[in-house]
Parts: structure tokens; C-alpha cells; sequence
């Protein structure tokens, strides 16, 4: 590859263009109407939140949203090899990825709820989608314990995970990042005033 910083932008524009694809895919599947299919991935392409992404520096993170999608486009399609090298392309993109994975994985057991009562009471046979959810979350929570534990070996005074300075998780109490969800649950009322904070820019952002 041509050795420039103009390299990682454009791995990074294509990157983030490939999402559409998953998308208009899944949409097509749950939908079958070419049109409406074209036009969510139309409005992932002009999304803010996608082009804000690529308008200044090169963000790791950018790798997720075609990641993540292609994992639900195939996991709907039951292609489980894909659907991992969906998952570890999203877990290598940064290291808080785990917990968008950990999300995903969470979402799609939930999804099958249906399913597992009817394993349970003896209806269907026990299904692999199960043990794929189940070990995304697993996978991700092991894949989080890991990167976490590298980066304190490499920097340990990183004040983002390890605490130190107040100008991050102060609001809610919290020390470090892994206390935030516990605070979160522990003081719910410091949680809501936390996302009340400026809530006129975030809904303006959102916009």
C-alpha cells in the first residue's frame, strides 16, 4: 500500500461504505422490497453519525459498523464461519468493541427466547444459534479481560481505564471505566443526571 496517512482515510471511507451492504442485504431479507432495502442503506451512507466518522483523523472504530452488521446479516443466514470473522474484525477494531459484541451477542440470545422455552419443554431439538450467542458473549467478556490486562502492562497510569483523573467518570461516582455500569445500576439517579448533562447538544448531535 502507498505509505501515507491518505492510505488509512481511504481504508477507512471504504471501510465504512461497506456497511451498507450487510444492511441493505438484511433489510432485503426481513423485507423483500428492493426499494425500502435501498433506501436504509441510503440512510446508514448519509447518516451523520457514519459521515461524521470520516471527516477528520483515522478512527479504528470505523471497521465496526460493517463488522457488526455483516455478523447479523449472517447470523439471520445461519453462516456461523462468516458471522465469527464478522465478530473477531469487530473485536480487533479497538478494544471497547467487546461490549458492543458482548450487546450483539446478548440481543440475538434474547431474540431466540422463543426458542430456548421450547428446548426446554421438549418441542425442538437444541439449536447451534444458542451456543454461538452464548459464546459471543463469553468471547467478548474473555476478549475484553485480555486487552484490558495488555494495556496496563504497556500503560499502566492510562487514566481512560484505570482511573486517576477526575475529569471522566467523576459524574457517576465511578473511579474507573469498569465501575461505570455498576454505579450506573448501584445510582441510577446519578446515571440520568449524567445523560440529562447538555442533553440539548446530544439530542441536537443526534439530529
Amino acid at each position: 500500500l502507498y505509505s501515507s496517512p491518505i492510505t488509512l482515510v481511504v481504508i477507512q471511507a471504504v471501510a465504512l461504505g461497506l456497511g451498507a451492504l450487510p444492511l441493505y442485504y438484511y433489510a432485503l431479507d426481513k423485507l423483500r422490497e428492493r426499494r425500502t432495502a435501498a433506501v436504509f442503506s441510503l440512510s446508514y451512507l448519509l447518516s451523520p453519525l457514519i459521515v461524521g466518522i470520516n471527516w477528520f483523523d483515522f478512527h479504528p472504530e470505523a471497521f465496526l459498523p460493517a463488522a457488526l452488521l455483516g455478523a447479523l446479516y449472517f447470523s439471520s443466514k445461519r453462516k456461523w464461519l462468516a458471522y465469527f470473522a464478522c465478530i473477531l474484525i469487530a473485536l480487533a477494531s479497538i478494544e471497547t468493541a467487546s461490549i458492543i459484541v458482548a450487546a450483539l451477542g446478548g440481543y440475538l440470545l434474547w431474540s431466540e427466547r422463543h426458542n430456548i422455552a421450547k428446548i426446554r419443554l421438549g418441542f425442538i431439538a437444541r439449536s447451534s444459534a444458542l451456543w454461538v450467542y452464548v459464546t459471543t458473549v463469553l468471547l467478548s467478556a474473555v476478549w475484553l479481560q485480555v486487552a484490558l490486562t495488555t494495556i496496563r502492562a504497556f500503560n499502566p497510569i492510562n487514566v481512560f481505564y484505570f482511573g486517576g483523573s477526575p475529569l471522566y467518570w467523576s459524574v457517576l461516582g465511578a473511579r474507573t471505566v469498569l465501575e461505570v455500569p455498576i454505579r450506573a445500576l448501584t445510582d441510577p439517579g446519578a446515571a440520568i443526571s449524567a445523560l440529562a448533562g447538555d442533553w440539548w447538544l446530544k439530542i441536537a448531535y443526534i439530529i
